[in-house]
C-alpha cells in the first residue's frame, strides 16, 4: 500500500486554489431576497404555521351531522385529493434527494488483456518476443468528492426544492378547501331542491282541489268558464316546474358522486338522507384584508413559487463561478496473470479538485436571463393572485350583506302569509270566509315558502363563496385514502350493473 500526492508542489497548488476561491467569493453577489408584492403588504407567517393554524371544520357552521359525515368522506375519498397527496410525496422526496447533493462519487470496475513483458512496457515485448506473454489485469477504483458551498449553489437548490414543496402543500390545502366547499354546496343545493319538490307536491295537491271545486262551481252556475280555465292553467304551469327540479336534483347528485368518488350504483341519495335543510346561520367571521390574505392557500402557493423562482435565479448565478470540491479516491488492482510477479499496490488519492465550466459564460448568462424572466413572471402572478383575492373578498362581503338581507325579507313575507292562512282557517270555521278563499291563501303561503327556498338557495351559494374567500382552514383534515386494486375492481363491477341508454 502506498499514498500518492502527485508531486511536491501540491501544497502550493492548494494555496493558489484557496487564494482564487477567496478572490472569487469576494466578488460573488449574495443570494437575492424574495421580491415584495407591489399590490398590498402581507405579513408572512412562518412556514411551520402553514396551513393548519385556524379553526377546524369550518363546514360545521351548518351544525348538521349528516353533512359533516359527507364532507369527511369526500376529503378522504376524492381522487383529485389523492393525486395532490401523491404530488406532495413526490416533492418531499425531491427535497430529501437534494440534501446529500454535496457528495459526488464515481465507482469503476475494469479489466484488460494483452501482450506484456517484465515491467509491462511495450518495448520489452518488441525486444524479446520469446519472453512475451499475454497478461490479464483487473482493477477497481472509487472516487469521492465533497463540494464546498462557497458560492451558495447548493443552498439555492435547497431553497428551490423547499419552496416548491411548500407550494404544492398549499395547492393541496386549496384543493381540500375547494372539495369541502363544493361538497357542502352540492349537498345543501340538493337538499334544498328536495324541499322545493315537497313544496311543489303540496301546491299541486291544492291546485287539484281548487280545479275540482271550480269545476263543481261551474256546473252549479256559481263560477264562469274563465275561472275554470285559469285554475287549470295554473295547475299545468306549476306541474311543468317538476321536471326542472328533478333535473337540478340529478345534477347535484352527480356532482356529489364525483366529489365522494362514488359510482352511481353506490351513490349516497340526497333525497333519502336529507330530511330537512340545515338552518342557515350567519356567523361567518369577517376578517380584515391582511388576515384574509394570510389564510388563503392560493396566495401562499403563489408566494412560494415566487420564492422558488428567485432561488432558481441564484442557482443560475452560481454557475458563473467554479465549483470547489475536496476529493479522495482509491485504486485497487484485483487480479494479475500468474506469469506476472509484479506486486499489487493500493493507491490512495486525496486533494482539492477545481471544476469550472469554461468558457460557458454566455450559456450561464442566458440561464440567468431566463431565471430573471421567470422571477418577473412569478411576481406578476403573485400580484395577480392578490388582486383577485382582494376583489373576491370585497364582492363576497357585498353579496353576503345583500343576499342575507333579501333572505330575511323573504322569510318575513313567508311568515306574514302563514299568519294570514291561520286567520283564514279561523274565519272559515266561523262561516265568515269561503273555502275557495282559504285554499287560495294556503296556496299563497306555499308559493311564498317556495320563493323562500329559492332565496335560501341563492344565499347558500353566497355563503359557500364567502367561506372559500376567507379560506376557513381546518385541523386534522382526513388524509386521502389511496385507491387500491380491489377498490377499482369493485368500482368496475358496479359500473357493469348500470343499464345502458338503449335498454
Amino acid at each position: 500500500m502506498r499514498f500518492q500526492f502527485n508531486n511536491p508542489t501540491s501544497r502550493q497548488r492548494l494555496l493558489v486554489l484557496g487564494v482564487l476561491s477567496s478572490g472569487l467569493s469576494g466578488c460573488f453577489n449574495p443570494l437575492l431576497p424574495v421580491p415584495q408584492s407591489t399590490i398590498a403588504p402581507i405579513v408572512r407567517a412562518p412556514q411551520s404555521a402553514m396551513p393548519d393554524q385556524f379553526a377546524p371544520n369550518w363546514w360545521q357552521v351548518y351544525d348538521d351531522a349528516q353533512l359533516n359525515a359527507v364532507v369527511t368522506e369526500a376529503l378522504a375519498a376524492n381522487r383529485q385529493l389523492q393525486q395532490a397527496a401523491a404530488t406532495v410525496l413526490e416533492y418531499r422526496a425531491a427535497v430529501q434527494a437534494i440534501a446529500p447533493s454535496a457528495w459526488h462519487s464515481n465507482t469503476a470496475l475494469w479489466g484488460s488483456r494483452g501482450n506484456s513483458a517484465a515491467g509491462g512496457q511495450p518495448e520489452g515485448v518488441m525486444a524479446d518476443k520469446a519472453s512475451a506473454h499475454r497478461q490479464s489485469n483487473y482493477a477497481a477504483s472509487f472516487d469521492l468528492q465533497w463540494e464546498l458551498d462557497i458560492f451558495k449553489r447548493l443552498s439555492a437548490l435547497k431553497q428551490v426544492s423547499s419552496a416548491a414543496l411548500s407550494a404544492v402543500q398549499a395547492d393541496q390545502a386549496a384543493l381540500q378547501l375547494l372539495i369541502a366547499a363544493e361538497t357542502t354546496r352540492a349537498w345543501l343545493m340538493g337538499c334544498n331542491t328536495v324541499q322545493q319538490q315537497r313544496l311543489l307536491q303540496q301546491q299541486l295537491q291544492l291546485l287539484a282541489q281548487q280545479a275540482q271545486l271550480s269545476e263543481k262551481m261551474y256546473h252549479a252556475g256559481r263560477s264562469t268558464a274563465a275561472d275554470l280555465l285559469q285554475r287549470q292553467s295554473h295547475y299545468a304551469r306549476v306541474l311543468a316546474t317538476q321536471a326542472t327540479l328533478q333535473q337540478q336534483l340529478q345534477q347535484h347528485q352527480s356532482a356529489l358522486n364525483i366529489l365522494m368518488a362514488r359510482p352511481p350504483t353506490l351513490a349516497l341519495s340526497i333525497a333519502q338522507q336529507c330530511q330537512q335543510l340545515p338552518p342557515l346561520q350567519h356567523n361567518v367571521q369577517h376578517l380584515e384584508a391582511t388576515v384574509m390574505l394570510q389564510r388563503r392557500p392560493d396566495i401562499y402557493a403563489a408566494e412560494q413559487r415566487l420564492r422558488a423562482a428567485t432561488a432558481q435565479r441564484n442557482v443560475a448565478q452560481a454557475d458563473l463561478y467554479p465549483r470547489i470540491q475536496l476529493g479522495a479516491g482509491v485504486y485497487q488492482p484485483l487480479a494479475n496473470s500468474p506469469q506476472n510477479n509484479a506486486s499489487r499496490a493500493t493507491v490512495w488519492r486525496i486533494g482539492p479538485l477545481l471544476s469550472w465550466q469554461f468558457p460557458n459564460f454566455s450559456a450561464a448568462r442566458a440561464a440567468i436571463a431566463q431565471a430573471d424572466a421567470r422571477a418577473v413572471k412569478a411576481l406578476a402572478q403573485f400580484d395577480q393572485q392578490i388582486i383577485v383575492a382582494l376583489n373576491e373578498w370585497q364582492q363576497a362581503l357585498h353579496d353576503d350583506q345583500v343576499m342575507g338581507a333579501a333572505q330575511q325579507q323573504q322569510r318575513q313575507a313567508w311568515q306574514y302569509s302563514l299568519q294570514r292562512q291561520h286567520m283564514a282557517e279561523q274565519s272559515v270555521k266561523l262561516g265568515r270566509l269561503e273555502y275557495m278563499t282559504q285554499l287560495d291563501l294556503q296556496l299563497e303561503q306555499l308559493e311564498q315558502a317556495a320563493l323562500l327556498a329559492q332565496q335560501n338557495q341563492n344565499y347558500i351559494a353566497t355563503q359557500i363563496q364567502l367561506f372559500k374567500v376567507f379560506a376557513g382552514r381546518w385541523q386534522h383534515a382526513p388524509a386521502p385514502a389511496p385507491a387500491t386494486t380491489t377498490a377499482l375492481q369493485r368500482t368496475a363491477a358496479d359500473l357493469a350493473t348500470i343499464p345502458s341508454a338503449t335498454e
